[in-house]
């Protein structure tokens, strides 16, 4: 592994801070840095008797390193970066932007729908179930939305 950091002068730690910094981005900018990893991958595959294997994780690290400081290049002082570049940065921001919203509640019922299942083959209320999502899991669900979900699972199923 360390061979991998000095060809590609990151470090394990930047490279674990950049693996984090992608899996929060939303899609399009990880299909952007997908992109740009095909183009690393076949500059290094010309430049490097590596397995491809290797060669895969260096462009993708790579990849993501570029759009990364594409996308903080606002916050450094030195700023000589011509039109073009600039006008990519600004399209990237743009896209940046763009996050997917989270329905915590939804996927709290959706990941417990098992036991939601199995307390209702129990014949606990939908008022109980609520109950219980409060006190185990501290998520407060109000009972009506607790049915509508699993029922629009159930019809789904």
């Amino acid at each position: 592994m360390s061979s991998i950091s000095t060809k590609i002068r990151t470090s394990n730690d930047e490279q674990k801070r950049l693996i984090n910094w992608f899996s929060r981005q939303n899609e399009e900018i990880k299909l952007k840095i997908f992109e740009e990893k095909r183009n690393h991958f076949f500059k290094l595959k010309q430049d490097i008797n590596e397995k491809n294997e290797i060669v895969d994780y260096m462009s993708f690290i790579l990849a993501v390193k570029d759009i990364h400081d594409k996308l903080n290049y606002q916050n450094k002082k030195n700023k000589s970066k011509s039109l073009k570049e600039i006008a990519h940065i600004t399209n990237l921001e743009l896209k940046s932007l763009k996050k997917v919203s989270k329905k915590e509640k939804y996927n709290a019922i959706v990941n417990r729908y098992s036991i939601i299942q199995k307390l209702r083959d129990e014949k606990v209320s939908w008022r109980d179930i609520s109950q219980i999502f409060k006190v185990k899991y501290r998520l407060n669900l109000s009972h009506q939305y607790i049915k509508c979900v699993y029922e629009e699972l159930e019809n789904g199923l």
